[in-house]
């Protein structure tokens, strides 16, 4: 078996490289995540030909005096899915923006499936706590990973590594480029990533050994999907 690094494990060390790796990011947690959403409003006007309603495409028009204000947007889709989906596409491009979809509880809705991913997680450790079990992350870290074989367990913890691994080069790339989708477009792929890992994993087993690597794994991702939605401005809730 091999061992790994948890990228996004500690907030002190690895966030703080990623950091100082990029530093126009280097108040991701306000300015960044601020500039980011003034992309947003700047394109606003061009964007909103592709409201959608119940499939249907909004029809505005200023002289029939039919048309949608951000604040209209953000009061009926809500600030976090309106934040996502105005920075889920690059500049140039036409966006979709789906009401109904960024309204709806789904796992069709990447924001939705992306915060409940970082719920579901938080979930784990209010059940560790339920069932009093321990979780020890420095011996979880120590731990190897099942990484042997062509099983589905083995590919989903090889996919779920590789994706953390790319996260310090997704935040370097999308600040140098402004082009915040790109953070939409990794945690979404990281949510993916994580929920296949946790469809084939048992995570509060009595063996302390694995139950600590694999929780390891978890809080990792956990840590990553918190610093991603942090840096666009969408919030990371620990229930849903």
């Amino acid at each position: 078996m091999q061992e790994h690094k948890y990228p996004g494990h500690d907030e002190s060390t690895s966030h703080q490289r990623q950091r100082d790796a990029l530093p126009s990011l280097a108040n991701a947690e306000t300015e960044r995540a601020g500039d980011f959403f003034q992309i947003g409003r700047d394109l606003l006007q061009r964007w909103l030909e592709g409201l959608q309603r119940g499939g249907e495409e909004v029809k505005l028009s200023k002289r029939a005096g039919s048309y949608l204000t951000l604040r209209d947007l953000i009061e009926e889709a809500g600030r976090d899915a309106t934040r996502w989906f105005l920075l889920a596409r690059k500049p140039d491009s036409q966006l979709t923006f789906d009401i109904d979809l960024a309204r709806s509880q789904s796992l069709d809705n990447p924001v939705y499936y992306v915060q409940l991913s970082h719920a579901r997680i938080c979930g784990l450790w209010r059940q560790l706590k339920e069932r009093g079990l321990g979780f020890d992350i420095d011996n979880g870290l120590a731990q190897p990973l099942d990484l042997d074989g062509d099983s589905p367990a083995s590919r989903a913890t090889h996919d779920l590594l590789t994706e953390l691994s790319r996260w310090p080069e997704v935040v370097a790339a999308a600040g140098e480029h402004l082009e915040p989708h790109l953070v939409t477009i990794y945690l979404h792929e990281l949510a993916q990533a994580f929920q296949s890992y946790y469809n084939d994993h048992q995570f509060l087993v009595d063996d302390a050994d694995v139950r600590d690597a694999r929780l390891a794994l978890a809080q990792a991702t956990k840590q990553v999907l918190a610093n991603g939605l942090e840096l666009i401005g969408v919030s990371a809730p620990e229930a849903m």
